[in-house]
């Protein structure tokens, strides 16, 4: 069976993504497409699977997607998100990257108001250690995004590259 992905679609639990990829959950929707957790068969773990929408598939971006996937792999810190891969699936491009539990940034901020100094101290303080260490291997930027994730009661805050993609609001 040819996969089929609809923007405007989300994909049920147990659906597989070739043979690698079985959907476990929808997580959300972004500016680039759905991200789903799904479970990676060969590797035998769970991950997190943006697909992207199909009018963003430009043989250009895909180019700079690799690129920055290649880049990003060189940094190893914690708050960093790790992107494996970009792949594909019957024509339909899809990104892997870690999977990080727990709440966005955006959910901690509607929930606690305000949040204590402390807090943002803790937060800020991560952005800039994940920043540095992208900066160590002289190709960090702007982040176009900052993917924060509350784990453990702690803001584990992962500083995605601005060429991956906005992750935040998915």
């Amino acid at each position: 069976t040819e996969f089929q992905y609809e923007a405007s679609q989300d994909l049920p639990p147990g659906f597989d993504i070739g043979s690698r990829y079985r959907v476990v959950a929808f997580l959300g929707r972004g500016g680039m497409g759905a991200v789903y957790r799904v479970h990676d068969n060969e590797l035998n773990r769970d991950v997190a699977l943006k697909l992207i929408r199909p009018e963003l598939d430009d043989p250009n971006l895909m180019v700079r997607f690799k690129r920055e996937i290649a880049l990003s792999s060189l940094v190893t810190h914690r708050n960093v998100l790790r992107v494996y891969d970009l792949g594909e699936n019957d024509g339909v491009k899809y990104l892997t990257m870690q999977l990080v539990e727990g709440e966005d940034l955006a959910t901690i901020m509607r929930r606690v108001r305000p949040v204590p100094v402390d807090r943002v101290v803790r937060i800020f303080r991560q952005i800039c250690e994940g920043l540095a260490a992208a900066h160590e291997l002289t190709f960090a930027r702007t982040p176009d995004q900052l993917l924060p994730r509350l784990a453990s009661n702690e803001a584990v805050l992962l500083a995605a590259s601005a060429q991956l993609g906005r992750h935040a609001d998915a």
